[in-house]
């Protein structure tokens, strides 16, 4: 650290990433949960936009609760992961009950790997920061992210301010 700040370069660091080629590889379905929920299952409070579950043939949807995962119930007291562990891009089975209609839906998905829901959040922060800015200027500001400090983050950037954001009298740059 004393080096690089002696360097006084930006964006410049190092780090260590140990691998366990026998560690878990959780997926993930791309789904909120409502971890005050007590009951068996998991409660869906938000499904993540182009996520494994938002496909129009999926009937999943917030307040629902996901009773099994590829036949294993969920109780109360089990820790979801366990059943996700290595199914990143497996069909996987889930039995989702909707509590508004009593009927249990049973549905397959590809869950995703965490770095993929990652890369989702990411799109759903900047959604939310760019729906934000929109509504507190009334249509005036836009918002940009960027990303990252590479020609193809600045290329996206660009794009946006220039063609989508033209008409704006101001910008907010992330």
């Amino acid at each position: 650290s004393e080096m690089l700040g002696e360097l006084n370069v930006s964006h410049c660091g190092a780090r260590y990433r140990g691998r366990m080629p026998n560690g878990d590889q959780t997926a993930a379905l791309g789904v909120f949960f409502d971890y005050n929920y007590e009951g068996d299952g998991i409660k869906i409070t938000e499904i993540i936009k182009e996520g494994p579950m938002d496909k129009a043939n999926i009937k999943a949807a917030p307040g629902m609760i996901i009773k099994s995962i590829n036949g294993q119930p969920i109780g109360k007291d089990v820790d979801f992961a366990k059943h996700l562990n290595r199914l990143a891009g497996k069909f996987t089975a889930l039995s989702v009950f909707d509590p508004k209609s009593n009927i249990t839906h049973n549905i397959t998905v590809k869950p995703i790997s965490t770095g993929a829901e990652n890369a989702l959040l990411y799109r759903r922060w900047v959604r939310m920061n760019e729906e934000q800015v929109n509504k507190e200027s009334k249509g005036t500001l836009a918002y940009v992210h960027i990303r990252g400090m590479s020609d193809g983050y600045y290329r996206t950037t660009y794009e946006k301010v220039m063609g989508k954001y033209l008409d704006r009298e101001g910008l907010i740059v992330d």
